[in-house]
């Protein structure tokens, strides 16, 4: 029947995610509105990384092209997402080494992370997976403004290889 065919329709572009004008129809299947100018988008489309870049704070590059942090000096991971976020939850950046550092603060559509190092961390290259599952975690109160949960894609650009921990205190040497 002609209304059933209609509503279907319009409830196919609805969950398709497309743009469409609503029709009323009445029991007799005659329209109560014409179509309007006005749309209904849906967004069903979840955010997801599109990369991250890590900075150290107050060290300067030393003349090999590396950066090497010393305990207490900081340290600012920044992810971008595909699209603003509107719940965060509390997730976390974390390196191949063990070391993590806490969400601080959402600016547009970046996460940024930050913390220091310490002389627990592992001494040498600061390392990241390009899987964003093991680089970012407790990601499950990560959603747009619709409502739709981060989508973690498990290839993610990124490089750190200039950044090194040194948290070793130099030696002195027996005479």
């Amino acid at each position: 029947d002609w209304g059933s065919t209609i509503f279907a329709f319009v409830m196919s572009k609805l969950f398709s995610c497309a743009s469409f004008s609503i029709f009323c129809f009445s029991p007799t299947k005659t329209i109560l509105a014409k179509p309007s100018d006005k749309t209904i988008s849906v967004d069903a489309v979840s955010p997801k990384i599109l990369s991250y870049e890590v900075i150290p704070s107050g060290v300067e590059k030393n003349e090999d092209g590396n950066y090497y942090l010393n305990e207490g000096k900081s340290i600012t991971a920044k992810v971008v997402f595909s699209e603003e976020l509107s719940d965060t939850g509390a997730p976390e950046f974390n390196f191949t080494n063990g070391m993590k550092l806490k969400f601080d603060s959402l600016e547009s559509k970046t996460f940024i992370f930050t913390g220091k190092i310490s002389n627990t961390d592992q001494n040498g290259k600061l390392l990241c997976s390009n899987d964003d599952s093991i680089f970012i975690s407790n990601v499950e109160n990560i959603v747009d403004k619709a409502g739709n949960q981060l989508l973690l894609s498990r290839n993610i650009d990124g490089d750190l290889s200039s950044i090194i921990i040194d948290t070793k205190s130099p030696e002195v040497p027996s005479i």
